[in-house]
Order: structure tokens, then sequence, then C-alpha cells
């Protein structure tokens, strides 16, 4: 089952106004900034441009020097833009709380979204829950290529055991879009499964998330039977 986080935030003219005055700053800073930098201010058909090539996720996840590159913007501009989005990642976490219950797929996804949404290369992670499914901690087990992020059982369980977890959540991203599980991550939901079986923490789900869609392989045919 593909489950949708959320419509795709359009960058609509509103949006990307509001982008072009972070960017500027505010009345007489901005023509310092300008000046100082010697590049003749911003480019907006850049931050236009790059904004209709990658997407505002893809731009979110670039290291300022990057997005300064891409958008066409000098230091300063390119830190505020930069800044900004951090910003935003920080308060879309903090909506949910500093220690969120997870009892259905749509909560984690929505909890992880802010660490996945816009990232090129694949990454694990782990979810510790106590007893009431109030996460105690967020792992992040491994981070890999564009297509695979390398997962050992002992990764993902060992900080459960040390934080007293009573269960464990699982999810990764596919950077390709598609949140359809493959083989692999099939296997890995089963080799996962047993372990948390013999340890006694019980692994709950594995998420695929791409962009704004995922998959819960417990609500699948593919979870590993006990």
């Amino acid at each position: 089952m593909i489950e949708a986080i959320g419509n795709q935030l359009a960058v609509d003219a509103p949006l990307r106004e509001a982008l072009w005055r972070i960017v500027r700053g505010c009345g007489e800073c901005a023509s310092a900034v300008d000046d100082k930098s010697g590049a003749g201010g911003p480019d907006r058909g850049g931050l236009d441009a790059a904004l209709h090539d990658h997407g505002l996720g893809v731009l979110a996840r670039l290291r300022w020097d990057v997005l300064g590159e891409v958008c066409g913007l000098n230091r300063d501009q390119a830190e505020r833009l930069a800044a900004s989005f951090q910003l935003g990642r920080a308060a879309e976490r903090a909506r949910m709380g500093e220690r969120p219950v997870l009892k259905r797929p749509g909560d984690v996804a929505r909890f992880l979204a802010p660490e996945l949404r816009g990232l090129e290369v694949e990454t694990f992670q782990a979810l510790v829950l106590d007893a009431r499914h109030r996460l105690k901690a967020r792992v992040e087990v491994s981070r890999g290529t564009l297509t695979m992020a390398p997962v050992h059982p002992r990764e993902v369980f060992a900080p459960a055991l040390r934080l007293a977890g009573a269960a464990v959540i699982v999810a990764h991203n596919h950077p390709s879009g598609d949140p359809k599980p493959s083989p692999e991550d099939i296997e890995v939901t089963g080799r996962l499964a047993e372990a948390g079986r013999i340890v006694g923490v019980p692994l709950l789900d594995h998420l695929v998330c791409a962009g704004e869609r995922w998959v819960s392989l417990r609500e699948s045919p593919d979870w590993p039977i006990a």
C-alpha cells in the first residue's frame, strides 16, 4: 500500500516571493550585502530556475556553498537561505513534540519527513520506542549511495537495548522517488524482524519513503510471518 504524506508543496508565486525576500534581506541590509559582494545583487532568475529544475526539497538539503552556486547567490545570501531551510525543518519537527507517539505508519512518515525529504542518497533510520509507543531516540543507522544504505541488525538493536527500548520501527528513503520496496528491502526486514524476536525488542514496521509517498511493509503482503 502506497500512502502520501501530504500534497506536494507547489513552488507557487507566494512561496517564491518569500524565498526571494529571505535571500534579499530587508531594506538597507540587502543593499549593503549586494554592494559588499560586488556581484550586483542576487539573480532572481537563477533562484527561480533552480526551484523549477531541482524542486524545493532538494534545494533545502544543499550546503550553503552548493546552494549559492546552484541559485546564483553570494555567500551571505546562500547562508541566509540555508538557515531558513534549517529553521523550517526544526519547526516541522517541533510540531510533533519532543517525544511524539508513533502508533501508525502515517505518524512515522510525518515525523521523518523533515529528515528524509530531498535527500539524494539512501539513509536508514531506527526509531526506538517505549512501551507506549513514545519516541525515545532516533538513530541514523547508515547512510549510503543513491541506491543502497547498508544495515546490520546489531546497528539497529544495540541502541534499543542500551536505551531499554520496548520496540523499534525502521525506515529508509528511496531517492529514486519510487517507494516500492525492493527485494533487498524485504530481505532486510525479515532479518531485522527475526533479530528483534531473538533479543526481545519487536520490529513494529519498516517504512520506505520517497518524496511525499511512503510504503509500510507491516501493511503489505511482504511482512515476514512469525
